[in-house]
C-alpha cells in the first residue's frame, strides 16, 4: 500500500502543475488539498468505508482512514516545508526543526493503534540534487524505528514550472506493525 499511496500522491501534483507553483513558490503548506485529492485518488483504487478526520481513539483522528482487504488503515498527512534557499521560491524562514517533530508526532501517535499507520508527508521544495533531506529522514527513521527504502516508502520527483525547478520528497511509510493471532 505504502508504494501505491506514493504514486497517487505524485500523479495529483504532477496534475496539479499551477496549483503546485504557488504552493511552491510561497512554501505554503498544502495538507488540507492533498487531503481531499489523495482520499478521490483511494476511492478510484477500490478501496471500502473512506473517511476524512476518522476518530479512532478518544481524541485521536486520522486524517484519512479506509479499509482494503478487510484491513483499515489510517493515513497522518503532513505536507513540512524546508528553509532552503531554492531560485524562483520565496525566502521565507520555516522552522524545519518544528515541522519535523510534528512528522514524528503522528508516527507515535500512529504506533499505538491496533490497525495499519501509515505516516505520509510531502517535504519540499530543495534544489535539485541537495541531499540534506537525508538528515531529516534519518531522524524520522532513528526515533520511529523506521525503515525507509527508495521506491517502496519514499522518492524524491523533479518539480519544474515557469521559473521554479526543484525537488520535492514523497513519503508513505508504515509505522506500526499488526499482528495477527490465529
Amino acid at each position: 500500500m505504502e508504494s501505491s499511496i506514493l504514486k497517487m500522491i505524485e500523479e495529483v501534483i504532477n496534475s496539479h502543475p499551477k496549483l503546485m507553483h504557488i504552493v511552491l513558490k510561497q512554501k505554503a503548506k498544502f495538507e488540507g488539498w492533498l487531503k481531499f485529492e489523495l482520499a478521490q485518488e483511494l476511492i478510484k483504487h477500490n478501496v471500502q468505508d473512506l473517511s476524512v478526520e476518522y476518530m479512532y481513539a478518544q481524541g485521536k483522528s486520522a486524517d484519512i482512514s479506509f479499509i482494503h482487504n478487510n484491513q483499515r488503515y489510517l493515513l497522518e498527512l503532513k505536507t513540512p516545508n524546508s528553509n532552503w534557499v531554492v531560485p524562483g521560491i520565496d525566502s521565507k524562514i520555516k522552522t524545519i526543526t518544528k515541522n519535523i517533530d510534528s512528522i514524528i508526532d503522528d508516527g507515535y501517535k500512529l504506533q499505538g493503534t491496533n490497525d495499519i499507520g501509515i505516516l505520509v508527508f510531502v517535504f519540499f521544495p530543495f534544489p535539485s540534487g541537495d541531499k540534506r533531506w537525508n538528515q531529516y529522514l534519518e531522524r524520522i527513521s532513528n526515533l520511529l524505528n523506521l525503515e525507509f527504502k527508495e521506491d517502496k516508502n519514499y522518492r524524491i520527483i523533479n518539480f519544474e514550472y515557469q521559473a521554479i525547478n526543484c525537488q520535492l520528497l514523497l513519503s508513505a511509510i508504515k509505522v506500526n506493525s499488526v499482528l495477527w493471532y490465529t
